[in-house]
């Protein structure tokens, strides 16, 4: 029998009486939602709501059946979550497969849920290739071949440690990673079904709000060239924009640029 997946969510700058925005955070693959901690502490001025996807817990050591952990019903429990918290007009905001999972999300949600979508670099069956040439995220052994790992999702690994303590980062990756190794492991298998690419795919058809995808100009996992052909198949009228000096996590490599961008899409007119 099937369990109800669990959604760990999080609301950040909640006040009472406040017309703020409302901004939904879904995080990618072999990480948590605090990836995105610079953002929501900049951003006070936005009411920001952001889940852990199932199988990536922060507070729980819970291994989940691996029939529960298929792309669909970790879209359907994140949808579920939103429509039971009542939320409207919300920015929706996915990072890689966080992205992908957005515009299935997208496509199951009410008319009026989802104002704006801004994909980051958005997992898609052009990554494929990518990601079965890769080792998986939890197999490094120690710090050297953690920091060898981050080369996929850094541009520049070495400049992105001045801003952050290394040792603190993998210990806690570390942590996360042996908390939630099965259900990682059983992810990454749901990754590369050609049941979620065509989900995917099915899902961009319906996309018929403002849609925003960034990409990395040195990502080696979501091309940017060959992503923006792909999409293009399914969404004619979407902004794009390729972050300079970049790899995968744009967002951490140039903050500053990716927050300008984020306030840039929500103040523009539809």
């Amino acid at each position: 029998m099937d369990i109800k997946l669990n959604v760990e969510g999080f609301v950040y700058n909640q006040e009472e009486n406040k017309n703020k925005q409302k901004v939904f955070l879904i995080h990618g693959f072999g990480i948590d939602h605090r990836c995105f901690y610079y953002f929501i502490k900049q951003n006070p001025q936005y009411e920001i709501h952001a889940v852990n996807i199932p199988g990536m817990h922060s507070n729980e050591d819970t291994k989940i059946k691996k029939r529960n952990l298929k792309m669909k019903c970790i879209a359907n429990a994140i949808a579920e979550y939103i429509k039971e918290k009542n939320l409207t007009d919300l920015i929706l905001i996915g990072h890689s497969l966080g992205g992908a999972l957005a515009i299935i999300i997208n496509s199951l949600l009410p008319e009026k849920t989802i104002k704006k979508l801004i994909l980051l670099a958005p997992y898609n069956i052009t990554s494929l290739p990518k990601i079965v040439d890769k080792p998986f995220y939890m197999h490094f052994k120690s710090k050297a071949s953690f920091e060898r790992l981050q080369d996929i999702t850094f541009h520049n690994y070495q400049k992105v440690k001045e801003n952050i303590n290394s040792d603190i980062y993998f210990s806690e990756v570390t942590k996360f990673v042996k908390k939630n190794k099965q259900n990682l492991i059983t992810i990454a298998v749901e990754m590369i079904r050609p049941t979620f690419f065509k989900l995917i795919d099915n899902s961009l058809k319906t996309v018929n709000i403002p849609m925003y995808l960034w990409l990395g100009e040195y990502d080696t996992f979501v091309e940017n060239k060959f992503t923006l052909r792909h999409f293009s198949k399914f969404v004619k009228n979407f902004k794009y924009d390729v972050f300079k000096n970049c790899g995968h996590a744009f967002f951490a490599e140039n903050f500053k640029d990716f927050n300008d961008k984020v306030a840039e899409a929500i103040n523009e007119d539809e």
